[in-house]
């Protein structure tokens, strides 16, 4: 399935799910083997989303089947339920990727004048083979200025984050892995070359800007990762 066609997709199941929602809330849907119906197709992808360790897509699914089943589970309300999931969600994401990160964590900071390019001597670059980049419930920008990228993990939680590549020499076949949740994350990468974009969405968005021809003589970018409730947007500058 081609990416827009995909995007388009999880568009359509969201605003199905919201529509069910709220025919529950408001009384127009109490049928039981709805509910069941609704419920066991929200499992299903959930059950997707555990396979992939995508723990946001699991919590928060599980609470959106819990709202639909509020009156059978006997839930007076609803809300400590999705607050709930958002930080096991949290929680249970931080511990399985510090078993999956590979490669030395590098701490970054916080740039201070968001949108305002640094240079090196300030502190706010990046250097080394492989990178790690963690931004929660805040709105950074990172600058990559390694010699020979072999690998970045960028992890984005409820923040929106930027992340210039345009300076960064990479190895060959390099490999950038993203994850997004419940924010927006912005890779700036150079015309220089070829990406090969393997990135999913659940419940989110992946867009990519700007041109580039591809040439075989230029290294290749594997990009993957997914964006549950959040969106990635790809530019070529």
């Amino acid at each position: 399935m081609r990416k827009r066609n995909k995007d388009i997709f999880w568009a359509v199941i969201v605003i199905a799910i919201a529509i069910g929602i709220l025919g529950i809330a408001f009384g127009v849907i109490e049928s039981p083997s709805i509910r069941l119906g609704w419920s066991l197709v929200l499992g299903v992808i959930a059950l997707s989303s555990l396979i992939k360790l995508n723990w946001f897509g699991v919590f928060i699914l599980s609470a959106i089947i819990a709202h639909i089943n509020a009156v059978p589970l006997g839930l007076t309300s609803v809300w400590p339920v999705y607050f709930a999931a958002i930080l096991l969600a949290i929680g249970f994401q931080t511990i399985t990727s510090r078993f999956t990160k590979k490669g030395p964590k590098i701490h970054i900071y916080n740039d201070l004048e968001f949108g305002k390019r640094k240079n090196a001597s300030s502190g706010q670059t990046l250097h080394g083979e492989k990178i790690y980049i963690e931004n929660n419930f805040s709105e950074a920008a990172k600058y990559v200025q390694s010699t020979n990228l072999e690998s970045a993990r960028i992890e984005n939680n409820f923040g929106s984050l930027r992340v210039y590549f345009d300076q960064a020499t990479f190895a060959h076949n390099s490999h950038v892995i993203v994850d997004n949740n419940f924010g927006k994350t912005t890779l700036y990468f150079p015309r220089n070359v070829n990406i090969d974009n393997q990135l999913q969405a659940t419940f989110g968005g992946v867009d990519e800007k700007g041109d580039y021809n591809f040439d075989e003589n230029n290294v290749t970018i594997i990009l993957s990762g997914d964006a549950s409730f959040g969106n990635v947007d790809v530019i070529i500058i």
